[in-house]
């Protein structure tokens, strides 16, 4: 989120902890302003906002001005059967044209309990092909820089990053 700030944009976040908002504005060494946004508690510092909250409560009215999503956690962090509802709830919100950065992880589900959790190549199709146009930008073995994963068991880990250009045909799902 700081990288896209420094270059120029204007970042709006989604988080459930509130605690992890706080870290990542103390992180930076940012000192944000605390206001309501409907059922969200926000964080602003300059361009930067953090809205804290369940993401199935945000409307479109919310996101009616974001142009790009990154996602980096959301998807990983849900257990497989809140998926489809994620996607289908964010991308029936979200303006019909836009991008998507998407950040997977990708190990034997079966070696750790999430989050986050694997998603694989095959799912990232499944949830978003209706909807987008997917190209896999990059897969990369990540275990090595990941230590606390082998700890906890993992004898693998991909990351996968996948750029996603939704369209106006079936971008709403009802």
């Amino acid at each position: 989120m700081m990288w896209l700030h420094e270059q120029g944009h204007a970042v709006m976040g989604v988080e459930l902890s509130t605690m992890a908002a706080r870290a990542f504005f103390d992180e930076h060494h940012l000192s944000p302003q605390v206001t309501r946004c409907g059922s969200f508690e926000c964080l602003t510092s300059g361009t930067i906002q953090i809205w804290c909250g369940d993401i199935f409560d945000l409307t479109a009215t919310d996101l009616a001005n974001v142009h790009t999503v990154y996602d980096r956690a959301a998807l990983v962090a849900l257990p497989p059967a809140m998926r489809q509802r994620y996607v289908a709830h964010l991308l029936g919100m979200l303006p019909a044209a836009l991008d998507i950065l998407l950040i997977t992880l990708n190990y034997p589900q079966h070696e750790m309990t999430g989050p986050p959790f694997a998603v694989t190549p095959s799912e990232v199709e499944s949830l978003y092909t209706r909807r987008a146009t997917l190209t896999c930008l990059q897969q990369l073995d990540v275990l090595a820089q990941n230590p606390r994963f082998g700890e906890r068991g993992l004898s693998r880990l991909q990351e996968n990053v996948y750029w996603l250009k939704t369209s106006t045909m079936e971008n709403h799902d009802g």
